[in-house]
């Protein structure tokens, strides 16, 4: 096998402008392909960074039978009444003021249960996350800090745990810092510093009334989103029948999977653009067959002469594939490393809300998928010179006495074919 690459790379070799043309269309069809997949991949199919991640779900509520946000009182009744979910959690973004030492900035963060970090697994960068008695009213007010916050204002140092800070004017004390990848249905919005939500101690507690603003999310005993749904629709059906005036309407609750939730609008976008790249892969294999046909074509006499002198048709086929290796391989180290270029300038052009925009990389399974096209992209179209080379008689082209002739029956019956 060895001694075939060898002959496969001197022929081509021999035509540098053919294999310069191959290598190229391998490389454009492989590179673009395998820098979607990444984002793909990234942002689709890589699970979220929680323990048991298909557990975890998003609510909606079905106020006037359009599904948005929650209230104070409805989350309660959620989270007391459902018998689905091992716990729910709320949460709602705002913008405030942080002054630390007299510096004061403004701040996005998170409002949200103290026992959300529990509830999902997540583990802290330093220090130690919110945990469900921070939620009492006579609590410690404790704040904790965003990974990128973190880096960018205080350079990562450790000493910040138990440093006092002020937000929205109230003294808070730092006690952990998030991990670098933490993510939750809010893109777009920096995750700076994360405060208890302490909603049991918020004056809106029986005020059916009050505006929609929480976001929530649970985690599910069993993996039956229907039954969960069904669960919550009956602490839902409670609320209608008390506050029919505030809870209007006759759709039921939605609950999805978190996941879903995390990607939103991204998912069809990503997709299509993957069918894109994957259609222009697919036109980079077929001009392939178009010029290693015509190349075929062209070197009827050479492999007659070679059959004239021993060589089975499988020993010529078995040449003509592993040029078609060659190419593969040739074409796709190409490939990859023009993805390698383009995927750096597709992410500086990537929205800043898509969900883990930050974390396209390359690793094994964008890899692996790049090795396979690589096969199939530069192997597959190598079925054209083997199928020549099974179905032209070898005798009958060195009888016509090379490229000057007309040609053979079956050197006419091909170009018809082609054509």
């Amino acid at each position: 096998m060895l001694s075939d690459v060898k002959f496969a790379i001197r022929a081509l070799g021999k035509t540098p402008g053919f294999t310069a043309a191959a290598i190229l269309i391998l490389a454009l069809g492989i590179g673009a392909t395998t820098a979607v997949f990444s984002v793909v991949e990234a942002v689709l199919l890589r699970p979220l960074p929680y323990p048991q991640a298909q557990e975890l779900v998003s609510l909606r509520s079905a106020l006037q039978n359009q599904f948005g946000q929650f209230n104070v009182l409805e989350f309660r009744a959620y989270r007391d009444q459902t018998r689905a979910f091992t716990g729910l959690a709320a949460i709602v973004t705002f913008n405030t003021n942080l002054v630390d030492r007299g510096n004061a900035q403004i701040v996005q963060g998170l409002r949200l249960s103290a026992n959300s970090f529990d509830l999902l697994g997540v583990q802290p960068a330093a220090g130690r996350l919110l945990r469900p008695d921070d939620d009492r009213a006579e609590a410690p007010k404790v704040a904790v800090l965003g990974h990128g916050f973190w880096q960018r204002v205080y350079g990562g140092r450790q000493d910040i745990i138990g440093r006092a800070i002020v937000i929205d004017g109230e003294p808070r004390t730092v006690v952990g810092v998030l991990p670098a990848d933490f993510l939750l249905p809010v893109n777009g919005y920096h995750n700076d510093v994360c405060v208890p939500l302490q909603v049991d101690n918020d004056p809106r507690i029986n005020q059916p009334a009050s505006l929609h603003v929480l976001m929530v999310i649970g985690r599910l005993k069993s993996p039956d989103l229907k039954q969960a749904a069904t669960d919550a629709d009956l602490v839902l059906a409670d609320l209608r029948r008390d506050y029919p005036l505030e809870f209007p309407g006759t759709t039921g609750t939605q609950v999805t999977p978190l996941m879903d939730d995390v990607v939103g609008d991204t998912r069809p976008v990503l997709t299509t653009l993957l069918g894109v790249v994957g259609s222009l892969l697919l036109l980079a294999c077929v001009n392939l067959t178009g010029l290693l046909l015509v190349r075929g074509l062209g070197r009827q006499r050479e492999l007659a002469i070679r059959a004239a002198l021993g060589g089975s048709k499988n020993q010529l086929m078995r040449l003509l594939f592993a040029e078609c290796a060659v190419l593969a391989v040739a074409g796709g180290a190409a490939g990859f490393l023009l993805s390698q270029w383009s995927l750096s300038a597709l992410t500086a052009l990537i929205p800043a809300d898509v969900p883990r925009a930050h974390d396209i990389h390359f690793n094994g399974l964008v890899l692996g998928f790049a090795g396979l096209v690589s096969v199939l992209a530069g192997v597959v179209p190598g079925i054209a010179p083997l199928w020549l080379c099974s179905w032209i008689d070898l005798r009958d082209a060195v009888n016509t006495g090379g490229r000057g002739n007309t040609g053979s029956g079956s050197q006419l019956r091909l170009r018809h074919v082609l054509a």
